[in-house]
């Protein structure tokens, strides 16, 4: 047989698979996969071509994002503007540690992102939060709770759903901001989860705009409740709740209706099929960055988009005029980064929020010190010196050195400090858990209590180093005792790495994580 004939034979095997393979992606699920090019970054409702779905769960939150080169083409004249976001996790304003142009999300961006839809595009905005404004216990998270839910009231949030880490929060300081006033309002909505009494948490919230009438309904999956133990919740049934909200002659009135969601995509899928008077659901539970284009569930016109991490993105739904039809929707996902400007009026609050640290202090924000697992106690890099004079002056040249100094003056928006702000101090000083925000029994305090261990210091990542000194300096100490502590404060460049992460995570350090970085950074403070 021919190399010609066989060359044949072997290109038509390979077509009759790619056929297969492509004929099998088109079963067993009800989203489809996107495009990525450019044109197909707004979806319209009603299309006669089936909607997709693009799984951005595993994409690096703070990877540049692949944009249209224009934002909002080709949208004419939308009625409405929705805005979403959510999942904010505690994160009201990228750190900067590594630059503010580097890092997307913050409060103060999304001040200036819906002022300029607003007045630059004049648009009719509607904003929506999902919720999970925080994501931890203590005072501290009370108080971004507080501070986040009085800048989006005053950003102009119509509808906040309440998530099941906010609900984690004690009932008595979620329902003096939650709950409804003597005047009947509320931002905050949660259908199946109420704060101490159903009469005083919204199932839904009502909108009404010049072109429509909104509904937005907000719920949390069943089994994700199971970890809120708390009498003063009252948890009713997604199913019982949606079937209550249904049964509304308000609800029934909406023109457009809008389901939050704190649950897994597939949660989500199952609710979308299920529930078809809704038009737009919204998953709040899922990882990763929201898509590119909205989601629809086959068969039907319900349409599904995702929130992402951290608020990171704002996805941004526009609803035109289809006659008699339903509305029809445009969706854009649009990255909060250094191209919009911070807002004055919320860089001012957080000001205040740090003043707010600074009178109460570690005590007053409940923070307790832990002791360390070995049992010794932090001395600072300077006693490291002593016998490690030509490290010490790698380190004392490097950034790290500086790094509770930069708490002071901070690189961006020098005029707010941040030397009294735990999640701040956990990784610029030296003796916290840095994942945690508490610090060792031993470790920094404050510039005046605790001078020596300012500064990201030789102990975060070698150990603390007392117990190691004080035999170095005891003329009896054995050979083996010497070892045993030398071996203690040795790290290998794997285990330096693993260090290194707990503070270049990828929210504080995005480039960090890139191939090669650790490399190209660990040369710089090499040792």
């Amino acid at each position: 047989m021919s190399e010609k004939i066989q060359y044949l034979q072997f290109a038509l095997l390979l077509s009759v698979i790619c056929i297969g393979c492509i004929v099998l992606s088109g079963c067993g699920d009800d989203i489809l996969t996107p495009p990525k090019s450019a044109d197909s970054m707004s979806s319209v409702q009603g299309n006669s071509d089936p909607q997709v779905h693009q799984d951005a769960s595993r994409q690096d939150s703070n990877a540049p994002a692949r944009e249209p080169s224009a934002l909002y083409a080709g949208w004419d004249n939308p009625q409405d503007i929705l805005v979403f976001t959510g999942r904010q996790f505690g994160y009201v304003e990228p750190c900067g540690c590594t630059g503010l142009e580097r890092q997307k999300g913050g409060l103060a961006r999304r001040d200036s992102f819906i002022r300029g839809l607003q007045e630059q595009q004049g648009w009719n905005v509607v904003s929506v939060d999902t919720g999970n404004q925080v994501r931890r216990f203590g005072r501290q998270p009370e108080l971004k709770f507080n501070l986040t839910s009085e800048l989006l009231k005053k950003m102009g949030y119509q509808a906040v759903g309440l998530g099941p880490e906010d609900l984690k929060l004690p009932a008595g300081e979620l329902f003096a901001v939650a709950a409804v006033d003597d005047n009947n309002e509320s931002m905050f909505v949660s259908s199946n989860v109420a704060i101490l009494d159903r009469e005083f948490t919204r199932r839904f919230q009502f909108i009404g705009t010049d072109h429509h009438k909104i509904a937005v309904v907000s719920v949390i999956q069943d089994d994700w409740l199971k970890s809120l133990f708390s009498d003063d919740l009252i948890v009713e049934d997604v199913e019982e709740a949606l079937k209550i909200v249904a049964a509304d002659e308000m609800f029934r009135q909406a023109s457009l209706k809008i389901l939050v969601v704190h649950g897994t995509f597939d949660y989500v899928r199952n609710l979308a099929k299920a529930h078809t008077e809704y038009d737009l659901l919204v998953c709040a539970g899922a990882p990763g960055e929201p898509a590119y284009e909205l989601e629809e569930v086959k068969g039907g016109s319900t349409k599904v988009l995702k929130v992402g991490e951290k608020s990171m993105y704002a996805s941004v739904v526009g609803v035109f005029d289809h006659g008699n039809a339903k509305p029809g929707l445009k969706y854009q996902r649009v990255p909060l980064d250094a191209s919009y400007s911070d807002s004055t009026e919320v860089l001012a609050i957080f000001k205040q929020y740090q003043e707010a640290l600074q009178r109460a202090g570690f005590e007053g924000l409940g923070i307790q010190s832990e002791d360390h697992p070995s049992g010794y106690r932090f001395v600072g890099s300077k006693a490291c010196a002593e016998c490690h004079q030509d490290e010490f002056e790698v380190w004392e040249n490097s950034p790290h050195a500086h790094a509770t100094q930069s708490l002071i003056a901070p690189h961006g928006r020098a005029e707010i400090p941040r030397q009294f702000d735990p999640e701040c101090l956990s990784c610029h000083s030296t003796g916290w858990r840095p994942q945690k925000y508490v610090p060792y029994e031993s470790g920094f305090m404050s510039l005046t209590e605790t001078l020596k261990l300012q500064g990201n210091g030789c102990e975060n990542c070698h150990g603390p180093g007392s117990e190691h000194v004080r035999r170095e300096q005891e003329p009896s100490s054995t050979y083996d005792s010497l070892n045993e502590l030398r071996s203690f404060v040795h790290r290998s460049l794997e285990d330096a790495k693993t260090s290194c992460f707990e503070c270049h995570d990828l929210d504080n350090s995005p480039d960090f994580h890139q191939n090669g970085a650790f490399e190209e950074y660990w040369n710089k403070i090499k040792h």
